[in-house]
């Protein structure tokens, strides 16, 4: 009996990306997100749309397979990769870059940014780490304590 793949980005996106599928994408961002310190998201909001399509003619477009928003207006993205397409890190900071430009309008306090965070369930392994959970932040080289902004975060699982 031959299964079906449920990283399948069509199953995938029917099993935790439709509305009416919120309970199911809680339940896994929560556990995916456990050891980050905040708290469990309590309400999560599918967006059904999960194209972002280029602001100027001839720009690139972005598809993401699960696009999410939190009460606060956070978003959570989710993105499965089984290839190694040899530019996962490159294309995490085009879609989140691409997320944080539709956060805040014109003449609205930077601080309301709201924070973006990409979760790449991925085939393969980019690095050369034992780990197979790694999270990404913008951090000081020399002292990576100290964190620039919380408003980016990557995280690969």
């Amino acid at each position: 009996m031959n299964r079906l793949n449920p990283l399948n980005d069509f199953l995938f996106q029917k099993m935790l990306g439709e509305k009416g599928c919120e309970p199911q994408l809680k339940a896994l961002l929560n556990a995916l997100l456990a050891n980050t310190g905040r708290k469990p998201l309590s309400e999560i909001e599918i967006i059904e749309n999960t194209t972002l399509p280029p602001d100027i003619v001839g720009a690139k477009k972005s598809i993401l397979d699960i696009r999410s928003q939190t009460p606060d207006r956070n978003k959570i993205n989710i993105e499965v990769q089984l290839a190694n397409e040899y530019n996962i890190g490159k294309r995490n900071v085009f879609y989140v870059s691409r997320e944080l430009i539709k956060g805040i309008v014109a003449g609205q306090d930077y601080r309301k940014l709201p924070q973006v965070i990409a979760i790449n369930i991925l085939g393969f392994s980019p690095f050369p780490l034992e780990r197979y959970h790694t999270s990404f932040h913008l951090r000081e080289d020399l002292n990576p304590e100290f964190i620039l902004t919380d408003v980016i975060e990557m995280r690969r699982s």
